[in-house]
């Protein structure tokens, strides 16, 4: 199956799913969300994959939601609980999901990352929860998912104030697995 907004590739029974928006900083998007709900149907039966690795085109993994695209009525209209069923989906999957982080991890796209069993950051990657400098809540469970990684403090921190720590500060608060220089991040979420 071909996504819009998405690349699904297999390799010696690791799904790879690419986000794939970089002029986006791979932004969610309602096609993004239908994308995703659809590859995580696909890896769920496909019994060659055996592991998940979710990743992002270009410079970024993921700038959270994108809220300088255009509006969709379908967004406005669709309850939140089925906007944001797929963090759900990803988390409950029954395979080893690794997020390969290769740059940006904002709101949503750290929220995502959080639903993966592990998280291997590039040197060149950086986290935050901005939410709250646009005046709104993290809708994707980063509110509860947040706290039992790093500790309910630290995760105010994030919640509260919307600052953003690179990769080296996010392994030291046990927020990743592991830092890697930016050449070697899908080598070792492979090897992982």
């Amino acid at each position: 199956m071909t996504y819009e907004t998405l690349i699904f590739e297999k390799e010696d029974g690791i799904g790879i799913v690419t986000l794939n928006r970089p002029e986006r900083l791979n932004a969610i998007n309602l096609q993004l969300i239908f994308d995703l709900e659809d590859v995580l149907d696909e890896i769920y039966q496909d019994e060659e994959v055996k592991t998940l690795i979710l990743t992002g085109a270009g410079r970024g993994f993921c700038a959270g939601a994108d809220v300088k695209g255009p509006a969709s009525p379908i967004t406005t209209r669709r309850p939140l609980r089925t906007r944001y069923m797929f963090y759900n989906r990803l988390e409950d999957l029954a395979k080893p999901t690794i997020a390969a982080i290769n740059g940006p991890c904002n709101g949503g796209g750290l929220e995502m990352a959080l639903c993966c069993d592990f998280r291997i950051a590039s040197e060149a990657a950086n986290f935050g929860m901005g939410e709250v400098k646009l005046g709104i809540m993290p809708a994707g469970g980063g509110t509860a998912r947040l706290p039992r990684l790093i500790g309910p403090s630290r995760a105010k921190e994030f919640l509260y104030f919307g600052n953003r720590i690179g990769a080296q500060e996010a392994c030291q608060i046990g927020l990743v697995n592991k830092v890697v220089p930016p050449e070697e991040l899908m080598a070792e979420a492979k090897r992982w």
